[in-house]
């Protein structure tokens, strides 16, 4: 049976999250966005806005109880994650991941909430540098403490998700770009940069990586949440097109109108255990789901600049 659309979505207040709340909202969903307080003080808080609402929680340990409690959702969408883009303590890292997971499974009430969507990542990977493109199937051994910590909270989901009977279905994220992403992410840093005539100092760009869409994947999110086959699996949110860092670079400078030799490659070493090609195959998610994507890297890039140069133009 097709769930009754009902959602919670943590880590509500990312990247993606911020966007999959938007969509879901538009698309007949009832969302709860889950946001963390950082001081003590004062009772949880609901605001309602039309179809969403926004569950400020305190900062204890059992803040994802306590929202599940407030919601009771038929969906949980889990986007909360430690490490991303940081160096934190290890520790941090696998209880920001692991712990996260199994604290959803173990507070949530079955009968009322069937699913639960996380979001996972390419990092976790045994990463070799194939010619061919990743499928779920490439064995999940990653060079890096995050990439383990992934890995570690889709294990844990999938064995709690099969004792208590519900489905838990982990997307395992490509390269996510689009609107709203973070000053520091290649495509707002080129545009600033470029587009006020300063430099911008990259890597060689020689990296070939998969650019997926932001608003693709909340599709992803989206189908799979109604999906009903039961169990757990595990899915790439992938386009298979292999794009070099450089190119998207040079796509973000030209749609920002810069001077393209303000683009310094090279001017920064590559990241610790960063492998040189990552393209997914996700035909497992087109087969299970119909789901597709939609947004070619050109499109994509040039519209996410504009946005950021009228949003800039718009504050000034």
């Amino acid at each position: 049976m097709t769930p009754s659309k009902h959602a919670m979505v943590l880590g509500a207040t990312g990247f993606i999250g911020r966007r999959l709340s938007v969509h879901l909202a538009s698309t007949g969903w009832r969302v709860d966005r889950v946001v963390r307080r950082s001081h003590a003080s004062g009772d949880d808080l609901v605001e309602s806005h039309g179809p969403t609402r926004t569950i400020r929680i305190g900062p204890s340990g059992d803040w994802i109880g306590r929202a599940l409690a407030l919601s009771e959702p038929s969906v949980v969408f889990n986007l909360a994650a430690a490490g991303v883009g940081m160096q934190i303590p290890y520790s941090h890292l696998v209880d920001g991941n692991a712990g996260i997971v199994a604290r959803i499974l173990e507070n949530l009430n079955p009968r009322r909430t069937t699913t639960v969507v996380h979001a996972g990542s390419w990092s976790q990977y045994l990463q070799e540098n194939p010619t061919d493109a990743i499928e779920e199937t490439v064995r999940m051994e990653p060079p890096t403490v995050y990439g383990a910590a992934k890995v570690g909270a889709e294990l844990v989901g999938r064995a709690i998700s099969r004792e208590i009977g519900i489905h838990f279905v982990t997307l395992r994220l490509f390269n996510v770009y689009g609107p709203g992403e973070g000053p520091s992410r290649l495509i707002p840093y080129v545009t600033e940069a470029v587009s006020t005539g300063a430099v911008a100092d990259l890597t060689s760009g020689e990296q070939i990586r998969d650019f997926v869409h932001v608003d693709d994947v909340v599709n992803a999110f989206e189908a799979c949440a109604v999906r009903t086959q039961p169990a757990a699996a595990s899915f790439n949110v992938a386009t298979g097109v292999p794009t070099r860092v450089r190119d998207v670079a040079a796509m973000a400078a030209a749609a920002a109108g810069g001077d393209l030799t303000l683009l310094r490659f090279g001017a920064k070493p590559p990241r610790a255990n960063e492998p040189l090609r990552v393209v997914g195959d996700a035909s497992a998610l087109t087969q299970a789901t119909g789901w597709k994507p939609q947004i070619p890297v050109a499109k994509g890039v040039h519209d996410t600049v504009r946005g950021i140069l009228e949003g800039r133009a718009n504050r000034d």
